[in-house]
């Protein structure tokens, strides 16, 4: 009996060890976000220039200025 007792101490204490860490360092990563001086890059690759695309003859890519159309779905008519 007395070393059931003690495992669930050493259980209940070893939460609380981990428990207490995991806050810690929690804290530590969030105010690591701040002293970063506003940067908010990833630190990956920019890209300044968009990529050269290859499309056939004829082919132009759109501005972005115009609104895209869609095809309107047809709808088959019921027949009794």
């Amino acid at each position: 009996m007395s070393s059931y007792i003690i495992d669930i101490v050493l259980c209940g204490a070893l939460y609380l060890i981990m428990a207490l860490l995991m806050i810690r360092l929690l804290k530590k990563a969030n105010r690591g976000e701040e002293g970063n001086g506003g940067n908010d890059e990833d630190g990956g690759i920019e890209w300044t220039i968009p990529p050269t695309l290859d499309l056939p003859p004829g082919i132009t890519p759109p501005s972005g200025d115009e609104p895209t159309r869609r095809r309107k779905k047809e709808v088959p008519e019921e027949v009794y």
